[in-house]
């Protein structure tokens, strides 16, 4: 059964403030590794991790919180162990 308009328009918007919300959860992470917290830096991560976090918010509405889960860890594992692996 299709979703009503109104509960896409919903799903969208809270899709966007839990994605700002992802992002901002990552910036101490990005202050320790950067000395600091330049305003540029606070952009560049609300962004790129507010992306993917629209992604894992896409990813729960369509096929639930495992897909989610799932999406997020291989993320993990591509930027926190293959890349380094194999890139430095």
């Amino acid at each position: 059964m299709k979703q009503p308009q109104t509960s896409t328009v919903l799903f969208w918007a809270a899709n966007v403030v839990s994605a700002l919300l992802f992002g901002a959860a990552h910036l101490p992470q990005f202050a320790l590794m950067a000395s600091g917290l330049p305003f540029g830096l606070i952009g560049v991560v609300l962004l790129q991790n507010g992306v993917v976090g629209l992604t894992f918010g896409w990813l729960y509405w369509q096929w639930g919180l495992l897909a989610a889960v799932l999406a997020h860890i291989m993320a993990d594992i591509v930027i926190h162990v293959l890349i380094p692996t194999f890139f430095s």
